[in-house]
């Protein structure tokens, strides 16, 4: 949920699913065109995989809010196509580095990144966890453009675990 003042934040009424939560300040992403970008980045080893660069009419953009629009508007998938066979040039070196050190911080091998390409080259982290869901379920869904993007974060995630398992213990 968004909440932008105070007043706001003393209508709302939490159910008992908000017993536990955390806080962000809300950074304004919305493109010049008036859609809301986020892009899912899985990180394995060191290595950086797109996982999905999806564009929603609602700052709230999940796959939910963003597919229905995009299936409707070939430019908006055309984008997304794009942006999963040319990731690491459109990130660029300011943001892969930045993920580096998010991964030294973090101290894991594979997590997931959700985030935004700011227009300035900056990079909008909304969430980074060990517990990120791929979208496999899309490809079940006809979403079949993202199976060389899954099969390489699969690649990469079991080069790693042969790598755990060959180190001694």
């Amino acid at each position: 949920m968004r909440i932008d003042d105070a007043a706001q934040a003393g209508a709302q009424v939490l159910g008992e699913r908000y017993r536990e939560m955390y806080v962000i300040q809300y950074v304004e992403y919305q493109s010049a065109d008036g859609l809301f970008r986020k892009t899912r980045l899985i990180c394995v080893d060191g290595d950086v995989f797109p996982d999905h660069h999806v564009m929603a009419p609602h700052w709230n953009s999940r796959l939910s809010n963003a597919r229905p629009l995009m299936q409707k508007t070939p430019h908006l998938l055309a984008e997304e196509i794009d942006f999963l066979e040319r990731c690491q040039a459109l990130l660029g070196p300011a943001r892969l580095a930045a993920l580096r050190t998010l991964q030294q911080r973090l101290g894991l091998d594979y997590f997931g990144v959700d985030c935004n390409l700011l227009a300035d080259g900056r990079l909008l982290v909304f969430e980074a966890n060990a517990c990120m869901r791929r979208q496999n379920h899309e490809v079940a869904g006809g979403a079949t453009y993202l199976i060389p993007h899954l099969a390489r974060v699969s690649a990469a995630f079991r080069a790693l675990m042969a790598k755990k398992l060959a180190q001694p213990a």
